[in-house]
């Protein structure tokens, strides 16, 4: 019985419904003449399609060979400052001024627009090359600006390679050096802008890809495309054609986007009425059938597997993607609500789930058997040789070391919860480890009552005691707390033996760290899982040390305030 009401089901839907209409009436008259005038358009369109591409090769050849004399000339620059290139200092401000300005020579000789780049590694200096009548002095300096916070090759380019600055597309080459990065900026924009066509075509929606990246030029403004594939510019795509042009030689692709009735120019003009007057009946018809299946049946199918794959109790993630841009914007909106909805309920199970690993290693981390047993053995010695007042001292540090630790439930406490703590955690350490280390902290009174993961400072400054104290040496830690408007900025600094260079590379990655003897060492990594939880991913924590230098700890979160201790 199922099978069979599933059956009448889809007998009964829509698209079953049209096509039966056309195939039975408007269908039959029109197939014979549209198969001759589809025969007529083949072979005027293969001869108009050979005509464009002429006139596209005869735009970018061109350009290949512009380029490649450019990539000539710097080789033979490269040649000529081989020296200065590859010496780390030394570097002359005047010699650097030499250069650039060869640079741009060798790029305004092409008459390619653009830039010319030099950047001097010893002094973090930029130096830009430009024709100043085609660019502004503000766009260039902010153009600058872009390069130093995003980065410029910073290495030998194979060929050409896209960069997007703004709304303007460039193709890059450059070399890199012990003492140089040097290279150009060819400004694809006004190259495509100004390329004389076919009067035929009337497009100018361009697309630019190299190895890694594809770029969209329309009307002088540019743009990246993401997740898209080169072979999309390869081939006839939906209602449009491209272009294709190559260079092995540049590594680089442009390809032009036309509406297929471009080609259906040269057709005669009795055979474009006739088809049309044929077909007029027909193709109201079928495009009323085409919008209705694009406007509401295939949004609404759509829907339905997207509704039906996120029912599946997986972790596999399911998003509507590519839509249309003929879609209803009652169905975008229905489409942009199903995909925030997945998203809210991933991110819930991703949340639930890191929340658990997070408890986990947090009770692992407050579980700390070896610091009980340490500590009663002190207490053992100490009374052995009758050193009251020290147990005193020690006996209450350790009473609020292990209050904080197993009574401390909240997932968030003050600054200054959070320090009473580490001063006790200290005081323990002072008295295990004597005149071993000292400890200087400035706290910022308006950062007292901020909001902080428990634990957070005191593993840091745990460590600097575990693992920083050098023999013989006095080792300073310093522990810095300030609030800066929504910000709150914390600090631990040592001055004692560094972390060596394989745990570091370990830290940096995101890995916890094994030591030799099988132990996993957890704790940073879980104060980087506390902070991206707990603050949303606008946390951060940044670690730097080498072995002799000491360790630097900077940790930037936003600053949440405990309402209660408001004063």
């Amino acid at each position: 019985m199922r099978g069979t009401a599933g059956n009448e089901d889809r007998k009964n839907t829509l698209t079953i419904r049209f096509v039966r209409v056309l195939g039975m009436t408007f269908i039959p008259m029109g197939i014979l003449t549209f198969l001759a005038a589809c025969i007529i358009v083949w072979m005027t369109v293969g001869q108009t399609y050979e005509s464009y591409e002429r006139s596209l090769d005869s735009v970018l050849s061109p350009l290949e060979e512009s380029l490649q004399e450019m990539e000539a000339d710097l080789d033979l620059f490269v040649l000529e400052y081989l020296a200065e290139l590859t010496r780390e200092t030394g570097h002359e401000e005047m010699r650097n001024y030499e250069m650039i300005q060869e640079l741009g020579a060798i790029q305004d000789g092409r008459q390619n627009e653009g830039a010319a780049y030099l950047f001097d590694r010893n002094s973090g200096t930029l130096y830009l090359d430009y024709n100043y009548r085609n660019y502004l002095y503000e766009d260039m300096e902010s153009f600058r600006a872009k390069l130093f916070s995003r980065g410029f090759p910073q290495g030998t380019t194979d060929g050409w390679s896209l960069y997007l600055y703004g709304q303007t597309c460039y193709l890059v080459h450059g070399y890199s050096y012990a003492g140089y990065y040097l290279g150009f900026y060819v400004d694809m924009n006004r190259y495509l802008d100004a390329a004389d066509l076919d009067p035929e075509i009337n497009s100018r929606e361009w697309y630019v890809g190299d190895y890694s990246k594809i770029m969209y030029l329309d009307d002088g403004a540019a743009e990246q495309l993401r997740g898209v594939s080169t072979e999309v510019i390869e081939a006839h795509t939906g209602d449009y054609q491209y272009l294709l042009w190559e260079s092995g030689n540049l590594g680089i692709r442009i390809a032009l986007r036309m509406a297929d009735l471009t080609f259906f120019r040269n057709v005669a003009g009795f055979l474009g009425f006739l088809l049309l007057t044929l077909l007029a009946e027909f193709m109201f018809v079928w495009l009323f059938w085409k919008m209705v299946k694009k406007w509401v049946t295939d949004p609404i199918r759509v829907m339905n597997q997207a509704m039906t794959a996120l029912g599946h109790d997986s972790d596999e993630k399911y998003r509507i993607a590519g839509i249309p841009e003929g879609t209803a914007i009652e169905f975008r909106k229905m489409y942009w609500n199903f995909n925030r909805m997945a998203e809210e309920i991933e991110n819930g199970k991703k949340r639930e789930r890191q929340l658990y690993d997070m408890t986990l290693d947090n009770l692992k981390l407050r579980m700390n058997p070896h610091m009980l047993m340490n500590s009663l053995n002190l207490i053992y010695s100490m009374a052995q040789i009758e050193d009251y007042h020290s147990i005193q001292e020690f006996s209450l540090c350790m009473t609020d070391y292990f209050r904080y630790v197993l009574k401390e439930t909240r997932d968030m406490v003050t600054v200054k919860e959070e320090m009473n703590f580490v001063k006790s955690y200290l005081g323990i350490q002072k008295i295990r480890f004597p005149n071993r280390f000292n400890c200087v902290y400035t706290m910022d009174p308006e950062a007292e009552y901020g909001l902080i993961p428990p634990l957070l400072i005191e593993n840091f400054v745990e460590n600097a005691v575990k693992y920083a104290l050098i023999p013989g040496k006095v080792t300073e830690i310093l522990i810095n707390i300030r609030r800066q408007e929504q910000w709150l900025y914390i600090s631990v600094t040592d001055t004692g033996r560094g972390i060596d260079p394989a745990v570091m590379k370990c830290i940096l990655s995101g890995q916890n760290y094994v030591d030799a003897m099988g132990n996993e060492h957890i704790g940073i990594q879980n104060c980087r899982k506390w902070i991206d939880y707990r603050y949303r991913g606008n946390g951060n924590i940044r670690i730097t040390s080498s072995p002799g230098a000491g360790t630097q700890i900077w940790i930037e979160v936003p600053y949440i305030e405990k309402e209660e201790e408001q004063v």
